[in-house]
């Protein structure tokens, strides 16, 4: 069985090396800024390590940045919107920052059109504020309520009630 350190001197086979480039395969630009020739691996993990890790703050800011500003009208529908909202708020925890669900909630109606104006105000006036999968789900199906268009019931008579208990006589 290898030591450690001789698993991490693998400069002859480059195994290391094949399994980062194989595994997850890297930007060619990335491949190029962590390895070089006659690197161990322990080379390569610990430039991968700097490159990731030592950046946080940075890769905060600009994760915070297209999380405030996605917005629905720059995909196809609700589903990418969503998906993309929930992957850059994982991607922000990764690297420390703080995103709660509320927040999520939050970042998903401000992103919406005007044509949900009705759906946000419901949304942001419950108490407790739903969590962020049920108004994803919602969500979903209001976009398909729009699609559809109005329902047709069938009449053109406005429906009202006009029994009045608690009417006030004014004479």
């Amino acid at each position: 069985m290898p030591t450690k350190q001789e698993l991490w001197n693998c400069n002859g086979s480059g195994s290391m090396i094949l399994y980062v480039n194989g595994f997850k395969s890297p930007s060619p630009m990335t491949f190029s800024t962590i390895f070089s020739i006659r690197m161990t691996a322990q080379d390569v993990w610990t430039r991968l390590v700097h490159l990731f890790q030592e950046n946080k703050s940075a890769r905060a800011l600009y994760l915070d940045t297209q999380f405030t500003n996605t917005k629905l009208d720059q995909f196809s529908g609700v589903k990418p919107y969503c998906t993309r909202i929930k992957v850059l708020s994982d991607h922000l925890r990764n690297v420390g920052a703080h995103v709660f669900e509320d927040l999520m909630v939050l970042r998903v109606l401000q992103g919406i059109s005007a044509e949900y104006k009705s759906f946000r105000n419901d949304v942001q006036h419950r108490v407790p504020m739903p969590p962020f999968e049920e108004v994803r789900t919602m969500l979903e199906f209001e976009e398909e309520s729009l699609a559809e268009g109005p329902i047709d019931t069938g009449s053109d008579t406005p429906l009202f009630n006009s029994h009045f208990d608690n009417a006030v006589n004014v004479s």
